[in-house]
């Protein structure tokens, strides 16, 4: 991990610890022992607060479905500061992709994931993968 950089896994959520667990997950074939992971589904969004502080200046890490996920769907991940949308991004089963997200100044951040519909129906297993979750300043 990079100086000034700590990993989110680390930290205490203020609200929805419930929503989120941390772990070991594959995502797009790949491992990752460093992870925060989600159930996603169609009906309800999953979100959790972690407090900020104005300490840190970017968000970083990997999005993605478990490759456990069932197939054929996408999950929408979104990074908000202090109730400002800052990062959205859809990812499907079977693909990755790095984000960075601006929480510079920020209080508080919430992580959210919420899956896709497949002709009207939610999936049955999904879940949204936020792998190598870091925090970074300076």
């Amino acid at each position: 991990m990079a100086p000034g950089s700590v990993s989110v896994t680390t930290l205490d959520p203020v609200a929805g610890s419930n929503s989120v667990d941390s772990g070991s997950q594959r995502v797009n074939t790949r491992p990752y022992s460093d992870t925060l992971y989600q159930y996603a589904n169609c009906a309800n969004e999953r979100s959790v607060i972690y407090q900020l502080d104005r300490r840190y200046d970017n968000f970083e890490a990997i999005i993605g479905p478990s490759d456990d996920s069932q197939s054929g769907y996408t999950v929408f991940f979104t990074v908000t500061v202090d109730e400002r949308e800052v990062l959205k991004e859809q990812v499907a089963v079977g693909q990755s992709r790095s984000i960075r997200a601006d929480v510079s100044g920020g209080y508080r951040m919430t992580i959210s994931v919420i899956s896709d519909q497949l002709e009207g129906q939610c999936p049955s297993s999904l879940i949204a993968v936020w792998a190598e979750p870091r925090l970074t300043s300076g």
